[in-house]
């Protein structure tokens, strides 16, 4: 009987590489958000209400990769 390995063009790793873009595509966006945050707020109250109404107060990408769910095989 033959052990069959996986494939690593298969569908799920080219599901990982795409999410794993997609988190850093969205750290990029993250930082220029930051940084303009940063440029047009007045004093840090002012600087943290931008964020948090930006949603850039939320959890920093390792921390969202650790957190996602892996593949199962």
């Amino acid at each position: 009987m033959t052990t069959r390995h996986p494939n690593p063009d298969t569908g799920t790793q080219r599901l990982a590489d795409a999410r794993a873009a997609r988190l850093r595509d969205e750290d990029v966006q993250r930082d220029q958000a930051t940084r303009a945050v940063d440029s047009h707020a007045t004093d840090q109250e002012d600087r943290a209400m931008l964020m948090a109404m930006l949603g850039l107060d939320a959890q920093p990408v390792g921390d969202r990769l650790a957190g996602a769910p892996r593949p199962i095989n």
